[in-house]
């Protein structure tokens, strides 16, 4: 049975409104990640897929929690994807010049032969 895909919610204590969005800092390390963890297996195969998660990035612009908001439909590079995550930095989101947590979508995606 396949369960519809719901939006988390978003925990009010910990997200706030943004006037500034985060932004990643360190794209080509994560690049150097997302080459690392990509499934061996899949990538020979030619499978690739996106994941689009929920992440939540503090008033430091660390990653504190991810959710899968749309899998790839590879179990694989659903966790593979929450690892990278892991990885990224951003800048923090500000709200009137105040550094905010704040919830963001982010895809993930994995091609095969990049």
């Amino acid at each position: 049975p396949h369960r519809p895909l719901r939006r988390p919610r978003r925990p009010r204590r910990h997200s706030s409104e943004s006037d500034v969005p985060p932004a990643l800092t360190n794209a080509e390390e994560v690049l150097d990640v997302l080459q690392q963890l990509y499934p061996e297996s899949l990538k020979r195969e030619g499978t690739g897929g996106t994941v689009v998660l929920w992440m939540q990035v503090d008033e430091e612009g660390s990653v504190t929690e991810t959710r899968i908001q749309s899998p790839s439909g590879h179990e694989a590079l659903d966790v593979a994807a929450r690892e990278i995550a892991a990885a990224m930095r951003f800048t923090p989101a500000e709200n009137k010049g105040t550094p905010v947590s704040v919830w963001i979508a982010q895809p993930i995606e994995f091609r095969p032969g990049n």
